[in-house]
């Protein structure tokens, strides 16, 4: 999907770590971190002059619009941040318009995390988005989304029981140095190919 040398653009389920590991991925390289939520917020109050956060747009324009404006934000990163080290959305990688986006942006890296990691990390910070209060819509979205994120992702990586430091070095390893993903032992290790 994406290209080696260019940027590194983290996918997963909701609070699976993207803007975590983001952060430390972007100091460690040397390069800018950019969350694309924020830039669709920023998007949006440039256009409407009020300031929102997603959950709040995503409330107010409902969801057809809210990708349409994600799309757009992620056009204006490709444009304006090549190189950075992206985290995006959750639901960014399920629009199809948006791949050939996130690949022009750089290599695709599928931060996986099991449901439940998810939802005990949600549970502990912000609070779950309404779509993921319930039990089976949550399970629902996180099978739909895992095969959609592993079909568009370049490198995947195990997020769900790794510190941010182990899951960088895993980032760094195979989609900076090209490195075949081991454990130190010859087997799999964080990252697959």
């Amino acid at each position: 999907m994406g290209t080696i040398g260019t940027g590194i653009v983290l996918i997963g389920f909701p609070s699976c770590g993207k803007s975590t590991v983001g952060r430390d991925l972007a100091r460690r390289l040397g390069r800018a971190f950019v969350d694309s939520d924020q830039a669709l917020a920023a998007l949006f109050a440039r256009r409407l002059g009020r300031t929102l956060s997603v959950r709040e747009i995503f409330r107010n324009v409902g969801e057809s619009e809210f990708r349409r404006l994600e799309t757009e934000a992620l056009k204006e990163l490709a444009r304006d941040h090549a190189g950075a080290v992206v985290a995006t959305g959750g639901g960014a990688p399920l629009q199809a318009e948006n791949v050939p986006v996130l690949a022009a942006l750089g290599r695709i890296v599928y931060l996986f995390a099991p449901l439940e990691t998810c939802l005990r990390r949600m549970d502990a910070g912000k609070g779950r988005p309404v779509f993921l209060r319930d039990r089976a819509t949550a399970e629902r979205l996180w099978a739909e989304r895992d095969a959609a994120y592993a079909r568009v992702a370049d490198i995947w990586v195990d997020a769900g029981a790794h510190t941010v430091v182990e899951i960088v070095e895993a980032i760094l390893r195979s989609a900076i140095r090209g490195e075949r993903p081991t454990n130190g032992g010859g087997s799999p290790g964080l990252a697959r190919r």
